[in-house]
């Protein structure tokens, strides 16, 4: 819950609470294969999703609408580890499927075992 505020325009905005919840099923496969002395794993999901909540804020025009209910979001990772304990992967997601709203999402990462 954010307290009640005058922003720097002297105008009021009341308290903003809000619950969200997302219950999520899917999966995700992938197969390693070896690619001279590195693990190369690809793979892809599939999930579905269902977005719940309250807030006590009127939506705007421009925000997205997040209303309660079903969307579907897709996956897709590339993981790379070599000998020395270097890792690394790409991925992303598409999320929002058979809904109002959709998003996209990448991340990345490296690392060293030790």
């Amino acid at each position: 819950m954010q307290d009640a505020f005058t922003d720097t325009a002297g105008v009021l905005h009341p308290n903003y609470s809000f619950n969200v919840g997302l219950a999520s099923f899917g999966g995700e496969v992938g197969a390693p294969g070896v690619w001279g002395s590195w693990i190369v794993t690809p793979s892809v999901g599939l999930f579905g999703d269902y977005r719940f909540g309250t807030d006590n804020v009127q939506s705007v025009a421009v925000l997205p609408n997040l209303d309660d209910g079903w969307s579907a979001r897709v996956t897709g990772n590339l993981r790379w580890s070599a000998p020395n304990g270097f890792t690394a992967s790409l991925g992303g997601q598409y999320g929002g499927l058979g809904s109002d709203t959709t998003y996209w999402q990448a991340k990345g990462s490296v690392g060293m075992k030790f």
